[in-house]
């Protein structure tokens, strides 16, 4: 069972870390889900933590998010962070510009499914198709609970097949499904490897909110802090934070009582 973060011994915990490696998700941690995701931008009180904490040379971030990288840099629009778009599979970030292999190799299928969707689901009312580059996302939040039913079988019956042909994976999030380029891949996997490209020994705190989160909960376990939006019985997290509303309070806490040996 996750603890609720805010605890007296959290603060001890976080002025004795030297550097912090800090991984965020985005829809549904740092801004609020919607409907619609093209109204998601980062709250001005949001932006100011982020840059706050930017001031600490010992604190380094993350934004790990399954929107596509240029949509993510667009919306977050804050530079010196690190930014991983489709869970990963693409990164960019100081000194770092990271392409699955297997992200590049599907482009061309995941183009043929797209267009086999968009043909079914035409008329539709309340789903959408993403084009995120390297994987697509079929969005259904405003459709209705009555049509989730209909709207995943007629998903499975026309891109079923094609996906396990070319060997694309398929991730579950909340009222999305995801086509995805490789299952060698997730949010785990990539603040692992990021975590090896940051010298000095930076330890990570990870928060998210989605299932997709969980392989970064599953992977850092051991070796960090892991938070989880909203209080869940199923989540590898150690730590929650009872809504995305207590994000700001979750970055000013880690500001207050981080203690590095050299802050600026």
């Amino acid at each position: 069972m996750a603890l609720y973060f805010f605890h007296e011994n959290h603060r001890q915990r976080i002025g004795r870390i030297g550097k912090i490696a800090l991984f965020l998700d985005f829809d549904g941690t740092l801004v609020p889900i919607r409907k619609e995701p093209g109204l998601c931008y980062l709250t001005d009180s949001i932006k100011r933590e982020l840059n706050a904490l930017l001031c600490f040379p010992s604190i380094r971030i993350t934004i790990l998010t399954g929107r596509s990288l240029s949509d993510i840099k667009r919306r977050v629009g804050i530079k010196n962070i690190y930014y991983g778009g489709n869970h990963g599979v693409d990164i960019w970030g100081p000194d770092i510009r990271f392409t699955h292999p297997d992200a590049e190799r599907a482009r061309q299928i995941l183009k043929r499914i797209k267009r086999e969707l968009d043909a079914k689901f035409r008329g539709i009312d309340g789903v959408f198709i993403e084009d995120k580059k390297y994987s697509l996302t079929i969005h259904y939040r405003a459709a209705g609970r009555e049509k989730v039913s209909s709207i995943l079988s007629l998903f499975y019956r026309t891109a079923g097949k094609l996906i396990k042909e070319y060997g694309l994976d398929i991730i579950k999030g909340k009222s999305v499904l995801e086509i995805f380029p490789t299952s060698s891949w997730n949010k785990g996997r990539a603040a692992l490897w990021l975590l090896s490209k940051l010298s000095g020994g930076f330890f990570p705190i990870y928060i998210g909110d989605d299932i997709t989160d969980e392989s970064a909960f599953s992977a850092l376990r051991n070796r960090g802090i892991t938070v989880c939006v909203g209080r869940s019985k199923q989540t590898f997290a150690d730590y929650y934070i009872k809504s995305q509303r207590e994000m700001v309070k979750f970055l000013q806490f880690i500001r207050k009582y981080h203690q590095p040996d050299d802050p600026l």
